[in-house]
């Protein structure tokens, strides 16, 4: 049987939320709505379970009850039947001549008359002990068919409180999944509104974090840093920056695994270096600002001993300019 959760555990798996953003997301406001009529099917549903318990007590009260009344019936029919046994000898051992037959063996007419009444008493008894007896059979099939009914009841009651609170601790541990998703890719996200950005974004990558401006920095080969190095653990999560849609993946050359993706801000955002792509996503997947796209890594021409994302910001998909203000913008720097 499942293991039943008390009314106050219920809703305390409810009622641990985060405080997050006040503008928020819409898939945070819809999962709010989902707990919130949750919590009013879990107090529905805890007065119901309560009404359930108490049939299933008098259920059992009432089978305790049977289970006594066949007993007795059960020692009576028992009774009865030895009487019937005993009297069934008496008659075979004097044999079964009748009341004539009595009458005629008596010394004489008072006797003979005696002998009649006692057969005629006797008889009346025997009826009645059978009746008795036949009506205790009936009794205990009675008692028999409504004690059946009574378990089948009760194990039905028993199969439905099993059910609902099997759904509703499913309901609930999905509900908690959904709300605390939808409350840390909130906490992830800021609302920024600059000359050089205006909506909803979120740092590229997670904590722990580490990056400085190295716009232009020189590297090997006399080329000069295009984007800014985001250092942290391998297998780091890597986020979207913006709201956008993945228009290519690659792999291969000096970026190793790479990611791009049109923002609906108009700027593409290229990540490059990662260990690999998030399940579920994939070239034309639609993402919103710190969905889980890709995992840090060192791919390419990148230090394993320094992981890192390399981050670009190319406005309309074209050059690229510094993305440090966007960058330190998004994750608050």
């Amino acid at each position: 049987m499942v293991a039943r959760l008390g009314v106050a555990a219920l809703v305390a798996l409810l009622l641990g939320g985060l405080l997050v953003p006040a503008y928020g997301l819409a898939e945070l406001d819809g999962a709010r709505e989902r707990r919130g009529a949750l919590e009013e099917r879990v107090l529905d549903a805890s007065e119901d379970l309560e009404v359930l318990e108490e049939r299933v007590h008098d259920a059992k009260e009432e089978l305790a009850t049977l289970d006594e009344q066949d007993a007795a019936l059960r020692a009576e029919l028992s009774s009865v039947n030895a009487a019937l046994a005993q009297r069934a000898r008496a008659a075979f051992m004097r044999g079964d001549g009748g009341a004539l037959e009595a009458i005629l063996a008596g010394d004489g007419p008072g006797e003979a008359a005696e002998r009649a009444v006692l057969l005629e008493s006797l008889a009346l008894r025997d009826r009645g002990t059978m009746e008795a007896a036949n009506a205790l059979r009936i009794g205990l099939e009675q008692n028999r068919q409504l004690r059946e009914g009574r378990l089948a009841e009760l194990e039905g009651l028993e199969t439905e409180l099993d059910s609902r609170l099997e759904q509703l601790n499913a309901d609930l541990e999905e509900a908690k999944g959904d709300e605390r998703f939808f409350e840390l890719k909130a906490r992830r996200q800021r609302e920024i509104q600059t000359a050089f950005a205006s909506g909803i974004y979120s740092c590229p990558v997670g904590d722990p974090v580490f990056f400085r401006n190295t716009w232009g920095d020189p590297r090997s080969g006399g080329r000069s840093h295009k984007g800014v190095d985001m250092m942290a653990p391998h297998g780091t999560p890597v986020y979207a920056i913006h709201a956008g849609r993945i228009t290519r993946m690659s792999s291969g050359g000096l970026g190793g695994i790479s990611l791009y993706m049109y923002g609906a801000d108009g700027n593409q955002y290229f990540y490059t270096h990662l260990q690999g792509y998030a399940g579920g996503v994939g070239v034309g997947s639609y993402v919103d600002a710190g969905d889980l796209v890709a995992y840090n890594g060192s791919t390419g021409n990148a230090d394993a001993s320094a992981p890192h994302v390399h981050f670009e910001v190319q406005p309309g998909g074209g050059r690229p300019v510094n993305p440090y203000p966007w960058a330190a913008a998004a994750c608050g720097r």
